[in-house]
């Protein structure tokens, strides 16, 4: 796979398995012999249950045991509690982010499914050994990032998506790679926006949870686009103290702006960021804010709530964010007509559906379409809306997809149409968007049939059937054929 290889494995396929592990109770004595005798860096230390309680190193040794000269003890007075882990499960790259990020040398590899049960180990060394480190100066590159520096992470960013693409990486996974490197950039210039309020005013006066919108909250951003975000925190302990969080919040949210646009991304011409008053705020602000949504549901407000619906949590506080996420979703079934509005906005504009032969297709006038607002916004409008109707929040389209099935909204095969649609119209969508970058053209949604090839073409017809489907299907949950 070339330059993708370190972005493309699992971890479970580089880990060391089975793990050297010791019980809390052994002694300092017996753990030390037996890393000494498997030649290991480090042991995890497991319960009576065998699950993990910590990990010992050889540093550990050095600093807790012979500089401290503690000849009598067990494992569990010497370990490190509550190590970082790692899902088998989980990319290459991630595991060296990790490391880099931590500042750490071992990572236990846990089940996907139990983060206590460890099945292997991954060291820094290892991870080294087997890959150039030049591959990964994009993770210390966004970590390291400063003001003068971070206008160059997007260049870093872009030479891993080429590389994806050129080895012919699945679309979906590109996805995910390159949304995951752009959320540490994100995350970071937060924390570098944080920190600037900090020195200002002071710390948070409470939580808060920080979300994106758009393409960043659909795991879809793999150019830098313009900001779509906002902030949620909690309500005031006293009302007194009220106009004092609004301003500190103002303020962070105007110096998350400010970071972001010296990142490159370009702020939002319809204001949607968390600099702007409406799009920051207590949890009582927002279910108020969709609430209203609700009551005039016009289609800018339709248009608003739908750029919405695309959020992801990618900063602050879980607690606030399941706060969140719960009274969005019972506001949205108290409000019914937004999503009825929103599906009736729908229903006025279906999918084109391109059933020619494809010799014929090419005859007639119509050369090419937009393929994100005539394929991607359709898809995505009309499961979101699907979505909500059934308490599905905050989650990537591939998510959704999953969650309606379990759900029986969507049968299995329905779903895999589905995905497939999905996945067609993103890589037609970033293949052209990438190819006019390296041209040094302006970006576009616009899609020309003439540069696709013919396997491409009768993808894409059949991706935009399964996707009419979806939004048939969608405008039919409210009664309207």
């Amino acid at each position: 796979m070339g330059e993708s290889d370190p972005f493309i494995q699992r971890v479970q396929d580089v880990m060391n398995a089975p793990p050297l592990m010791v019980e809390e109770k052994e002694s300092i004595q017996h753990t030390a012999e037996k890393m000494v005798d498997q030649q290991a860096s480090s042991i995890v230390v497991v319960n009576e249950k065998q699950r993990l309680h910590g990990i010992i190193t050889e540093k550990d040794l050095v600093q807790r045991v012979i500089a401290a000269d503690k000849k009598t003890g067990t494992a569990a007075d010497i370990m490190s509690a509550s190590p970082y882990t790692i899902s088998r499960r989980a990319y290459y790259y991630e595991a060296m982010s990790s490391f880099l990020m931590n500042g750490i040398k071992h990572l236990p590899v846990v089940n996907e499914d139990s983060t206590s049960q460890v099945v292997g180990m991954i060291t820094l060394s290892d991870l080294l050994k087997k890959q150039n480190r030049g591959k990964f100066d994009v993770l210390r590159e966004i970590e390291a990032s400063s003001s003068e520096s971070l206008a160059d992470v997007k260049f870093a960013i872009y030479e891993v998506l080429g590389h994806l693409i050129d080895d012919g990486i699945p679309i979906l996974h590109i996805m995910k790679v390159v949304t995951n490197l752009y959320d540490r950039l994100i995350r970071h210039c937060t924390e570098l926006a944080l920190e600037e309020v900090k020195e200002e005013i002071g710390s948070p006066p409470c939580d808060f949870a920080f979300f994106l919108m758009g393409s960043g909250g659909r795991h879809e951003q793999f150019m830098m686009t313009d900001q779509d975000h906002f902030l949620v925190y909690e309500e005031p302990a006293k009302e007194e103290d009220r106009q004092t969080n609004d301003a500190y919040f103002k303020k962070l949210g105007e110096q998350i702006v400010y970071w972001l646009e010296t990142a490159g991304y370009k702020r939002c011409d319809g204001n949607m960021m968390a600099s702007a008053p409406g799009w920051r705020g207590t949890i009582d602000h927002w279910e108020d804010r969709i609430r209203t949504w609700g009551l005039r549901a016009t289609n800018e407000n339709i248009l608003l709530g739908q750029n919405f619906l695309a959020f992801r949590w990618i900063y602050g506080s879980e607690k606030v964010r399941d706060q969140f996420v719960r009274g969005v979703s019972r506001q949205l079934g108290k409000s019914k007509i937004f999503l009825r509005r929103a599906a009736e906005l729908e229903k006025n504009v279906p999918v084109p559906v391109l059933d020619h032969p494809i010799r014929a297709l090419f005859r007639v006038k119509k050369e090419g379409m937009d393929i994100k607002k005539q394929a991607l916004f359709p898809f995505h409008h009309s499961l979101q809306i699907l979505s909500a109707e059934h308490g599905i929040l905050g989650e990537t389209p591939e998510e959704m997809i999953e969650h309606l099935k379990e759900k029986r909204v969507l049968d299995e095969p329905f779903a895999d149409e589905l995905l497939y649609a999905y996945e067609v119209v993103l890589h037609i969508r970033v293949t052209q968007s990438w190819d006019r970058y390296k041209l040094e053209e302006e970006n576009s949604s616009e899609v020309s049939f003439r540069q696709m090839k013919s396997r491409d073409k009768e993808a894409l017809i059949q991706a935009l059937k399964a996707i009419r489907s979806l939004q048939t299907k969608a405008v039919a949950t409210f009664g309207m054929a």
